[in-house]
């Protein structure tokens, strides 16, 4: 529980839509989302939807824990990416002596 205290925005983010999605995902096909694409035959029983929501949820917290956190400032903000300038490649470097 101490990982989630650390997670950033962006991380919280992953892990809502990944929920949303995978809710989707799951529930379409299994008929616990009504859709003109499937008819369930039997009816959902009253477990199906505390295991769908575990199911998206904990989906959801697993793909956000691929995602990378920022890195942070000294102060605590995410750092700002150093541009670094770039040095002019041989050949352009020969084409201006020429």
């Amino acid at each position: 529980m101490t990982a989630f205290r650390a997670w950033q925005l962006r991380q919280w983010v992953a892990a809502a839509a990944g929920t949303a999605l995978a809710a989707a995902v799951i529930g379409i096909p299994t008929g616990i989302i009504q859709t003109s694409y499937y008819t369930r035959m039997t009816p959902v029983l009253w477990w199906n939807w505390p295991v769908w929501a575990a199911s998206s949820l904990l989906l959801g917290l697993t793909a956000a824990t691929y995602l990378r956190a920022a890195p942070q400032s000294p102060r605590g903000r995410p750092a700002t990416p150093v541009r670094r300038c770039c040095r002019p490649s041989r050949s352009a470097a020969r084409s201006a002596t020429n």
